[in-house]
């Protein structure tokens, strides 16, 4: 697939030179995010833009960035936006799915604002979707990425129940830098994410600069 076709039901950004302050909406945590299909490419094309951490554009980076690294190291695997399983009768969502070596993978965010604050209750209901998903067998193992700080009884009992279930913590910048990057170099946080997966790449080496040559 394209990167345009694997990025275009995964990014939400804002591109505005002044942001708009928006009513606080009411968020039913227990049900996926909704997405909004743009696409990295057309936001970079905008002179001025502001990048936000959401759910929506943490995700699609973060799985830009696991191909990125896949593909750089040769590593053969499949992946799938907005992954669907069954739990009884009713549908559940994850952000992404991938396929590698025989194993799949799940990646899940909270429905969280930004990344400025702990997940609360919407932290564990992203660990619970994943740990649903492993019991039906959809899934094997998981990334869950949360904003830093993300915990409460619940939340941690999964994480400790449930080995298969890796959390990565991501603030603000964090999670701004790994969006901005998306399209270029992985930064250390995605090349990490990819290594949950892809455990014989290696550590994280800053891509080198190129110094402008000087004229004589």
């Amino acid at each position: 697939m394209s990167v345009e076709e694997l990025l275009k039901a995964g990014i939400e950004m804002v591109a505005t030179a002044k942001p708009q302050t928006e009513a606080e909406e009411i968020i039913d945590f227990s049900k996926p995010r909704e997405i909004i299909k743009r696409t990295i490419e057309e936001i970079l094309a905008e002179e001025e833009y502001i990048i936000i951490a959401t759910p929506a554009s943490v995700a699609g980076a973060a799985l830009k960035s696991i191909i990125k690294v896949g593909e750089e190291k040769g590593k053969k695997f499949k992946t799938q936006m907005e992954y669907k399983f069954m739990l009884g009768k009713k549908s559940q969502t994850l952000a992404a799915l991938i396929e590698t070596g025989g194993k799949k993978w799940g990646l899940e965010i909270p429905s969280c604002k930004n990344f400025d604050r702990s997940a609360g209750v919407a932290g564990y209901y992203a660990a619970k979707r994943l740990k649903d998903a492993i019991d039906q067998k959809a899934i094997d193992s998981a990334i869950l990425i949360v904003p830093t700080g993300s915990g409460g009884a619940k939340f941690d009992m999964i994480l400790q129940n449930n080995s298969e279930i890796h959390k990565v913590e991501l603030n603000n910048v964090l999670g701004e830098n790994l969006i901005a990057n998306a399209l270029k170099s992985p930064t250390k946080e995605g090349w990490n994410i990819a290594k949950i997966i892809f455990t014989d790449i290696g550590e994280y080496v800053p891509p080198q600069v190129e110094e402008p040559s000087e004229e004589l």
